[in-house]
């Protein structure tokens, strides 16, 4: 068995408002593992995340990574592991090659050092051939790809990806799946990721571990945890939840055959898992419904045996349906079972657009704009003179990307559209992010090393 790369006992997070997030999380994570959170939204994902990756503070228990506490040594602790956040960190209005460029100045590494593992990540994603193209003019999925590439570059022993492909389509989120089996195969990589799509947990984790209000249910693999449901299902589907919910007398009765190991309301659905054939035991004569045929009355039905048994006796029962289905056990039948909720029923959702894009969209006079733009000394440009950021009014803020400090936001040079002054009094902010590629080349020529 190999050791364990990150430990947790007991982690508990209680919010001011009362909301108990997590409760009690116990759980041990081998080195070079790839480990599923699969929850609905609300579950406490994102919280067990933040902690693990000192963003949050627990209300109670303890972990470790890599064998490090992070209140010795939070530092020590930041630098093994890697975070991605469900919202995109990288900067739109800077090229990719920049913001892996700033990422490995953040964690202050020698120069040579970027430039060369900038140049090993962007070929590692397929990146190379925009590296130097905005971030802004990426898609969906290259942004996300470039996001785990900047987390990438301190070279972690641990990799936080928090909902990874949220609001992607489905060619770029396999495409993604791809690069994250890559990085567990090729670096050996402890890969710790939380996401609600089934089909993401189980083709990417070894393990999952099932979420729901803050409570770990279940942990195992998923194959295993499919074999523990029971055999295949059976699913009927009604015409309402009322209409379900004034049968359920009736459908009570099917948790007492021999043949069915249980079953689940979930909404206007009713599933029946079928005993596999060895865990059945002889059902009495007559039981079956062959007749009297003992060779056939006494013998465990097959999921065909069982499907036309169960059909049988609904329609004795005088049960109204609309439709019937037949299934192999799923991962969400699982969920199911020990949350009481289907994952298949939530609606795909995505990031929502960010402001720079609805501002590039309809201009500078935008309301959305205009209310970030403001503050209490009048009309400023963000990051120079910006209400919130880094840096006071009247002075360009430290470490801010802001078109003054050029594509890196770096050490206050100017950038080719003029200096703070004149950007605040006559350039006009549609530019800003729409530099041509000559003109980021101009700047890093005279300012990137």
């Amino acid at each position: 068995m190999a050791p364990s790369m990150i430990q947790i006992k007991n982690l508990s997070k209680t919010y001011a408002s009362g909301v108990h997030a997590l409760k009690n999380l116990n759980l041990e994570i081998e080195a070079g593992e790839i480990f599923g959170f699969l929850g609905s939204n609300g579950a406490g994902k994102s919280t067990a995340i933040k902690i693990l990756t000192t963003l949050s503070k627990p209300t109670g228990g303890t972990f470790s990574i890599a064998g490090i506490d992070p209140i010795k040594n939070p530092s020590g602790l930041r630098e093994t592991i890697g975070y991605v956040a469900q919202e995109a960190g990288v900067d739109y209005f800077l090229t990719g090659r920049e913001n892996l460029v700033l990422q490995g100045r953040l964690y202050h590494l020698p120069y040579p050092v970027i430039a060369e593992r900038a140049a090993e990540l962007l070929n590692l994603f397929d990146l190379k051939e925009v590296a130097d193209s905005l971030v802004s003019t990426y898609s969906g999925g290259m942004q996300r790809k470039l996001d785990i590439a900047t987390a990438l570059v301190h070279r972690p022993k641990v990799l936080f990806l928090d909902e990874p492909t949220l609001g992607l389509d489905p060619r770029s989120r396999m495409t993604l799946w791809d690069h994250i089996r890559a990085l567990n195969k090729t670096y050996g990589m402890t890969i710790f990721l939380t996401t609600h799509y089934l089909e993401e947990a189980e083709k990417l984790s070894r393990r999952i571990g099932i979420l729901d209000e803050g409570e770990l249910k279940v942990i195992g693999a998923p194959e295993k945890l499919r074999s523990e449901i029971g055999g295949d299902s059976i699913n009927f589907i009604c015409e309402s939840d009322e209409k379900r919910e004034s049968q359920n007398e009736k459908w009570s009765q099917f948790k007492f055959k021999p043949y069915i190991d249980h079953l689940v309301y979930d909404r206007n659905e009713v599933r029946m898992y079928v005993k596999n054939e060895l865990d059945q035991q002889a059902l009495p004569v007559g039981e079956s419904g062959f007749g009297g045929n003992e060779s056939k009355a006494n013998r465990p039905l097959n999921k065909t045996d069982a499907l036309l048994k169960v059909m049988a006796d609904a329609e004795a029962m005088k049960l109204e349906v609309e439709t019937l289905s037949f299934s192999r056990a799923t991962l969400d039948d699982v969920f199911l079972k020990y949350t009481g909720k289907s994952l298949e029923h939530k609606k795909e959702t995505s990031e929502a657009e960010p402001w720079w894009k609805k501002w590039q969209k309809s201009g500078q006079g935008s309301d959305e704009w205009k209310k970030w733009q403001k503050t209490e000394e009048g009309e400023s440009v963000p990051g120079i003179t910006g209400d919130g950021l880094s840096g006071s009014p009247g002075k360009q803020g430290s470490g801010s990307a802001s078109p003054s400090a050029g594509p890196g936001g770096i050490g206050g040079a100017t950038a080719p559209h003029g200096p703070p002054d004149e950007i605040v009094g006559d350039a006009s902010p549609s530019k800003w992010g729409k530099w041509t590629e000559a003109e980021m080349k101009e700047w890093w020529a005279k300012n990137g090393k």
